[in-house]
């Protein structure tokens, strides 16, 4: 990459973006040469680096999105500005997201949630979690939690 394309993709990246770790700079699709940049997730940095498996992955990208939608009322664009009456609209999902949001909880158990929660709902990365629990040095006991989390996750959704 030259400088000046790096100079142009730093430009993209405000410091509010940069908080929330690693940002991706990317082509955006609708417009030919038009670049777009987002965080990228807990999830997806440990997708990456090979440290989860794709049904893991997955698992906590649903988990998010049950959150998301069941517990902290987000909606996606057209689902919003929508007038026309939907029969099996946004309410049912946000009440069938928040109950799968609730099963799978129990379905982890108290134990490994926080953990999952930390990282899948809440963007942490291990590192954080590890020392914001005073474990800071067993990084690699937290990801395996992390991962046996994930695995119940999946089994409990059924991927």
């Amino acid at each position: 990459m030259t400088k000046p394309d790096l100079a142009l993709r730093r430009s993209l990246v405000r410091p509010e973006r940069e908080q929330h770790g690693t940002v991706l700079v990317e082509p955006t699709c609708d417009v030919p040469g038009a670049m777009t940049a987002r965080s990228v997730s807990s999830l997806e940095r440990l997708r990456n680096r090979g440290q989860l498996t794709l049904r893991q992955s997955n698992a906590g990208t649903r988990l998010y999105e049950d959150w998301a939608i069941g517990i902290c009322c987000a909606r996606d664009g057209d689902a919003g500005g929508s007038t026309v009456h939907d029969p099996g609209g946004y309410a049912d999902r946000q009440l069938d997201a928040a109950t799968r949001y609730r099963k799978a909880r129990e379905a982890v158990g108290p134990r490994m949630w926080p953990c999952l929660f930390a990282v899948c709902c809440e963007e942490w990365s291990i590192e954080r979690f590890a020392n914001e629990r005073g474990g800071g040095t067993d990084r690699k006991g937290w990801a395996a939690i992390l991962r046996l989390s994930l695995d119940t996750l999946a089994d409990f959704y059924g991927m």
